[in-house]
């Protein structure tokens, strides 16, 4: 299932570029639903966490998930230069089972310190008879986490 969230900066790209690849940032950025991330991996491009869901669960994704947490890693790989890069995401209990692939596009406005950041790609379940429903159930949860890294983003900033 698609999904998409478009947020515009009072600053210029390199600076929301920072943020997104900011492990510190990042690390203690608190998401509806979610654990603190662990920090897996960094370097000047790219940024991989482990988050853990510790919302209430579907009793179907129970099911699926038979007992096991549900886990994955979302990497962000961004060249600050060009502002484009990718954020994905996969479950680490059943690899390949909830995927998210999305292109993440920075853009300066022609306006001095503007800056416009778009996610846009897809969520999907591959999971015979229940993956269209799971789906559209998680995708709302995702564009509401991404809206609020936006605002934190916003704040980090504002506040440097």
């Amino acid at each position: 299932m698609h999904f998409s969230v478009t947020r515009d900066f009072d600053a210029d790209a390199a600076a929301v570029a920072a943020v997104l690849l900011d492990p510190a940032f990042q690390g203690a950025l608190t998401l509806p639903d979610l654990a603190l991330p662990e920090i897996v991996e960094t370097s000047a491009q790219k940024l991989v966490l482990r988050y853990a869901y510790v919302g209430s669960i579907d009793p179907i994704v129970k099911k699926l998930l038979g007992g096991r947490k549900l886990t994955w890693l979302q990497t962000i790989a961004l060249d600050p230069a060009t502002g484009n890069g990718t954020l994905s995401i996969d479950a680490e209990a059943s690899p390949g089972r909830l995927t998210a692939n999305a292109t993440i596009t920075i853009v300066a406005a022609t306006t001095p310190q503007r800056t416009t950041l778009t996610i846009e790609g897809d969520l999907r379940v591959h999971v015979p008879l229940v993956g269209g429903s799971a789906e559209k159930k998680l995708v709302p949860g995702v564009v509401a986490r991404l809206n609020v890294e936006a605002d934190a983003i916003a704040q980090q900033l504002k506040t440097g």
